[in-house]
């Protein structure tokens, strides 16, 4: 699944390394606005730019309270109807992303 997500990542630590339940966006890390259904966003001590679309916007807006990666696989299954392995791998990849560039919040 494709997230239209444009971010450039150096070798991300894997979130599943990572011993927590529930991610949050960062939000003292970034300054971001929904713009035609997508996400633009500035990672602020990078100093760079995000974008975020599709169903990746679905994963950004959920993550913005705390999710686990179960919660977030559900969403894509009930709005995309896949398959929950493809779901859970999907959600993986992109927590991936953003833990990679120190933006979640891990509990």
């Amino acid at each position: 699944m494709e997230y239209g997500a444009r971010m450039v990542s150096a070798t991300p630590q894997r979130a599943t390394e990572r011993p927590c339940r529930t991610w949050r966006l960062d939000s003292d890390k970034l300054a971001w606005r929904e713009i035609k259904g997508g996400v633009v966003a500035l990672d602020i001590d990078a100093a760079s730019y995000i974008q975020v679309t599709g169903s990746g916007v679905v994963l950004w807006t959920r993550l913005l309270d705390g999710a686990a990666a179960d919660e977030l696989a559900d969403l894509l299954q009930v709005k995309y109807g896949i398959d929950r392995n493809v779901a859970l791998r999907d959600v993986g990849v992109f927590i991936e992303e953003l833990a990679g560039r120190g933006l979640l919040l891990g509990s």
